[in-house]
């Protein structure tokens, strides 16, 4: 695919997304016997379990053949980070609305450095899946890193205004 036409699609995309209504439901439910970074789930949501847990705890976890969402919990480096595991197999807006909805809940139990708004963290979600399918940088965009960094990157865009 060259160049150009690439750039359409990512243009075209973006103008989709611009214009996709807002969905306000929340749909999770939060375990209340989660003990931080455990090899429970946070919480539950329609499409199944919400696993947020440090680099040790995801090797021994993580099961590709579910749906389960695996969120790596990096909020202590020097650049605090999520790191949603294979966010590219998320294409559900609403559902990308309710996993962040979970994020922004962990962080209020649990307090760190980490801070991203929703709407910069859908943006840069939105970007890396729509790499992801036009197969550009693959590797980097089959996970979404959710660094504090990256907020002003991605706040600038407005995707969902």
């Amino acid at each position: 695919m060259n160049k150009n036409k690439k750039i359409f699609i990512l243009l075209s995309t973006y103008l989709c997304f611009l214009f996709i209504p807002k969905s306000n439901t929340l749909k999770y439910i939060k375990n209340t016997n989660y003990i931080y970074n455990s090899v429970e789930p946070f919480s539950y949501c329609d499409n199944g379990n919400i696993y947020i847990v440090n680099d040790y705890i995801i090797d021994h976890i993580y099961n590709k053949n579910t749906n389960d969402i695996y969120v790596i919990d990096q909020r202590n480096n020097m650049d605090p980070n999520m790191q949603i595991i294979n966010s590219y197999k998320v294409t559900s807006r609403k559902q990308m609305i309710e996993i962040l909805k979970v994020l922004n809940e962990y962080e209020k139990d649990y307090p760190s450095r980490w801070n991203r708004t929703k709407n910069s963290m859908l943006n840069e979600w939105f970007i890396h899946n729509i790499c992801h399918q036009l197969g550009i940088k693959t590797i980097n965009s089959e996970s979404v890193d959710l660094n504090n960094e990256d907020e002003t990157k991605y706040t600038i865009l407005s995707l969902n205004k």
